[in-house]
C-alpha cells in the first residue's frame, strides 16, 4: 500500500530552476501554461523519480549551467524519496518517518528501479514485460494524467 503525495520539489530539471508543488491544498493539481513553460518537465521529473524513467537520457535533463538535478517527493505518511542525478552521480534516498534511511550511492547502468523505491512509491510491474503499471480502482485517486501534445495542460491528482 502506498501513501498519497504531499509535496514535490524539483531543482535544475530541464527548464525548471526550482519548483515546489503542494498536493495538500487540493487533490487536483492542474499544470497550465504556454508551450515550453515546464508542464511536461514536471511530469518527466516525477517519472524519473518514481520509475527511473528515461534511464539512458537522464543526463540530458540536467538544466543548462548546473551540475545536476534533484527531485524529491514527500508522502502523506512522512516518507520522503529523493532522486539526485549529476554527471558522475546517480542515486536515491528514502527516509522513513521512524528514522530509517535507505540509499544508494550509485545506480548501475541498466539496473531498474530499486526495490525500496518501488515499494514506497506503490509501483506494480507486469510480470512478463517487467513494465510498470498504474493500477487503480474506482476508490483510488488518479495520480497523473498526461494529455496529447496539442493540449497545453497536464493534470495531477
Amino acid at each position: 500500500m502506498y501513501s498519497k503525495l504531499k509535496k514535490m520539489n524539483i531543482k535544475n530539471f530541464k527548464n525548471i530552476g526550482l519548483a515546489e508543488i503542494d498536493f495538500t491544498e487540493s487533490p487536483i493539481i492542474a499544470l497550465k501554461g504556454n508551450n515550453d513553460a515546464g508542464k511536461s518537465s514536471v511530469i518527466d521529473a516525477f517519472a524519473v523519480l518514481a520509475y527511473n524513467a528515461y534511464e539512458t537520457n537522464q543526463k540530458g535533463f540536467i538544466r543548462l549551467g548546473t551540475n545536476g538535478f534533484g527531485v524529491m517527493v514527500e508522502l502523506d505518511d512522512g516518507t520522503t524519496v529523493t532522486r539526485i542525478k549529476k554527471e558522475n552521480a546517480n542515486f536515491y534516498e528514502v527516509r522513513h518517518p521512524d528514522g530509517r534511511v535507505w540509499n544508494t550511492d550509485r545506480l548501475p547502468r541498466g539496473e531498474s528501479l530499486p526495490e525500496e523505491v518501488e515499494n514506497v512509491m506503490g509501483c506494480t510491474r507486469e510480470s512478463e514485460t517487467k513494465e510498470f503499471l498504474h493500477i487503480r480502482t474506482y476508490k483510488d485517486q488518479m495520480l497523473f494524467i498526461s494529455t496529447p501534445n496539442s493540449v497545453n495542460y497536464k493534470v495531477m491528482y
